[in-house]
């Protein structure tokens, strides 16, 4: 056999094989989406595991203050008080009322640090104070 009738009997078989090709192909095409299927269900599941399970939520790595005084356990009135800034409020902040430090509000207007305050207004947890003798 020559070259010439090799390329001939090859190209009277190229429509057997582009439909043998084509049997396959569909079977190809279908483990391929198969398979991407359930790397999508698998990552599905493995994002609302860590998801609901707490382990992919941004968590305040922070620790609360523990000097803070919860006022649900104070004993005197705080409406009234007064006490000092330990911090700037910006409006909130901490400040020492009665030898306690609790965690405050200002009525809006920034109050600086060590500056006289006096409670206005306690409203659940929420305590808001004024500066005493503040410039207007």
């Amino acid at each position: 056999m020559n070259e010439g009738s090799i390329l001939i009997s090859y190209l009277k078989n190229i429509p057997n094989t582009l439909a043998q090709l084509g049997s396959s192909g569909w079977r190809n095409t279908a483990i391929f989406f198969s398979v991407v299927g359930i790397f999508i269900v698998l990552v599905l599941v493995i994002f609302l595991y860590l998801l609901f399970s707490g382990k992919f939520t941004l968590k305040n790595k922070k620790k609360k203050d523990e000097d803070l005084t919860d006022i649900s356990t104070i004993d005197f009135e705080l409406e009234g008080a007064t006490g000092k800034a330990m911090s700037d409020l910006r409006p909130s902040g901490v400040a020492i009322i009665n030898d306690k430090r609790i965690e405050v509000t200002s009525t809006g207007k920034m109050i600086s640090q060590n500056a006289p305050i006096k409670v206005v207004e306690v409203k659940g947890s929420k305590v808001t104070v004024e500066e005493i003798g503040g410039m207007w």
